[in-house]
């Protein structure tokens, strides 16, 4: 029988030397931009907003043009009307922007000179330069112009960051200094001391949440995150949330399944503490500045660990307002007073006892 034996110019690469090199090298190639290709498809650009930027640059002033006879006409309606915004920011560098802005909110769209307003922008334009989607933003006004009602405005802006202290699963917000011009009356305008909040869509995407669209019991609420609610709204002197009619308050869902509060507007509480602020009749209060705990426990212990967390935050939530430098330094005194009676009063067990320990009654004390 014949066999094949082939000659040595033609043995297979793999079989030779130098053609083993060749294909090892061309494996780590391979190998190398496989690599390459996996990494580049594990990255992601960072996710930039347009609150992003504002925060990150440090937006100072806005200067919002739209027609102001139109919005306050209309301020029941909700509409949207068209509007330009010019930024300026920190560096002197400064922007424009076409929008749109409605008026928003109920007691504040009623009582105020100008009520607050909902931003709106093109998500077309945003994807344009490079950020996402996340196109509303709300804007908190003063009832009107004047000194008493900057200091509110500032105080309650204060309320959201000592939040922000406490937990990541808060709203973000921006102080600004608006402008306000009419675009038919082109010498009109005003000029407000303001802030921008956060809207509830970017909360739940930059957190990884999922936005609620219905009101819960507090029973149904994550037990940790709704005490430091709890907490929260007793240590700044509000009663002026609802669970189950999402009164001042935002729900979403983590991963976990756990239904997480987010609270919000502060004007009404004592630390606060605007002329046109007042408890609720259902309360035990018959001011602001009274604290009422609003929730349902039969021990103490239930409560601790929120405690404890209150505690290792004490000296941060102090620091907040001691390096403000939008207030005189009297509103910052009386603001961080106020807060400390708050600490020598979770200090005391039997005091906290006496403040915590109850259930609330009448048809109210089941909504918390």
């Amino acid at each position: 029988m014949k066999t094949y034996t082939p000659k040595p110019n033609r043995l297979s690469p793999w079989r030779d030397s130098l053609g083993r090199t060749n294909v090892i090298r061309l494996c780590f190639a391979m190998a190398f931009i496989l690599t390459s290709l996996i990494a580049q498809a594990q990255y992601e650009p960072p996710r930039v907003s347009f609150l992003d930027q504002l925060i990150e640059q440090e937006v100072q002033v806005i200067e919002l043009k739209t027609d102001l006879d139109s919005l306050l006409i209309n301020r029941k309606k909700y509409r949207y009307q068209k509007a330009e915004m010019n930024l300026s920011f920190a560096d002197g560098t400064s922007k424009a922007v076409e929008l749109k802005v409605r008026p928003r909110g109920r007691f504040r769209n009623r009582f105020s000179e100008v009520p607050p307003l909902k931003i709106k922008l093109s998500k077309t334009s945003l994807k344009q330069e490079g950020l996402v989607s996340m196109n509303e933003l709300k804007l908190v006004l003063p009832l009107k112009n004047g000194n008493q009602q900057a200091t509110w405005v500032h105080k309650e802006y204060l309320a959201y960051k000592l939040y922000e202290k406490l937990t990541p699963y808060s709203f973000r917000t921006q102080l600004v200094e608006v402008v306000l011009r009419d675009t038919p009356k082109r010498k009109r305008s005003i000029r407000l001391k303001a802030f921008l909040i956060e809207d509830k869509e970017e909360v739940a995407s930059r957190l990884a949440l999922e936005q609620c669209r219905q009101s819960y019991q507090g029973a149904e609420l994550s037990p940790y995150h709704y005490q430091i609610v709890q907490l929260f709204q007793f240590m700044i002197g509000n009663t002026d949330w609802l669970p189950t009619t999402s009164h001042n308050i935002a729900f979403f869902r983590s991963s976990t399944q756990e239904v997480i509060p987010i609270p919000f507007d502060f004007d009404f509480s004592g630390l606060v503490s605007t002329s046109y602020a007042w408890p609720s009749d259902r309360m035990p209060i018959s001011n602001v500045k009274e604290r009422y705990f609003m929730g349902n426990y039969l021990s103490l212990q239930e409560l601790k660990p929120a405690i404890q967390h209150f505690q290792t935050k004490k000296a941060e939530l102090l620091q907040v307002i001691q390096d403000f430098t939008g207030l005189p330094k009297s509103e910052k005194r009386q603001m961080i007073k106020y807060l400390l009676s708050f600490f020598d009063l979770i200090s005391n067990d039997t005091m906290a006892k006496d403040q915590f320990v109850h259930l609330m009654e009448g048809p109210r004390g089941e909504h918390y």
